[in-house]
Formats: structure tokens, sequence, C-alpha cells
């Protein structure tokens, strides 16, 4: 089921983080991965040299994802995207929440999960790369879903 009402969960204002597999020459001001949370065409992540590359996005509370919105630099791209889940804290196991194919093209990329999923990290990763190295480009990464309400307990 599709929900229109959304909203940008990955926003760094709301306490959302990135961390990712490498960053290009180590340069993380330049390259690293929290950039591409930013609004912002000057800022991008850009891997080093691999065969999987990944990010995993730290949202800091439980939210429902709904669609990613993703520009990669055309050629430094992969053919499969695999998204993962974890609800729980960091002993938590990744869950599979589905695989897109994945255009090379400068254009944002719309990838729509078929049902809200709730999670506390998610982790994007990239598999084929066009690049011979490996390197992925990503300039904007947005996580669109709705807000978890926290949960009272009353007592009685």
């Amino acid at each position: 089921m599709i929900n229109d009402n959304l909203t940008l969960v990955s926003c760094p204002l709301k306490g959302s983080t990135a961390v990712a597999s490498t960053i290009l020459e180590k340069k993380v001001k330049l390259y690293g991965p929290q950039n591409v949370l930013k609004d912002s065409d000057k800022n991008c992540w850009n891997s080093d040299q691999g065969e999987k590359q990944f990010l995993v996005i730290k949202f800091g509370r439980t939210i429902s994802v709904q669609k990613l919105c993703i520009e990669f630099q055309a050629g430094f791209v992969s053919e499969i995207l695999r998204v993962y889940g974890k609800a729980d804290d960091d002993n938590a196991q990744w869950k599979e929440i589905d695989e897109f194919d994945v255009e090379d093209s400068l254009q944002p990329q719309i990838f729509e999960l078929e049902e809200l999923v709730k999670c506390k990290e998610l982790r994007l990763e990239f598999e084929e790369c066009r690049d011979f190295y490996g390197r992925i480009t990503v300039y904007r990464l947005q996580v669109w879903g709705n807000e978890q309400e926290e949960e009272t307990v009353q007592n009685s």
C-alpha cells in the first residue's frame, strides 16, 4: 500500500547520520557519506575501489520507510541495489527488504517499497558496479516515510 503523506526521514537535522564501506582517498570532508544527506549538488559520497560498496543510514529513531530517491553520477553506479533494514539495536540482524535494478543515469531515481518497513537503520548495498574499479558516486540520498510515535506505558 502506497502512502501519499510521506516526509523526509533522512534529514540530518532530525538526527540521521550515514556511514560507508569506503571513502575515496579517505577525504571525508569532500567525499564522506554524510554528504549524501545534505541538499547540495556540490557534495557527494564517492567510494574508493572495491567489489561491493554500501551505505548505512542511521536514523537515531524508529521510522517507517516507503521509498528512496537516489542521485548517482553516471558511470559510477551499480547495476543492482539491495536494501536491508534493522529494526532494533546494534545486535539485531539485517533483514533484506528489497532489490532494485539501477539505471546508469545522472537523473534522480525513485525506488519504491511495496509497503512501509519499520527500521532504525537502512543498509544500501551496491552490487555489480559499472565503473571498472568498483567505485560508486552518490550526490543525494533521500529516504521518505513516516515518523513512528513513541509508545507510552501507563501505570495502572
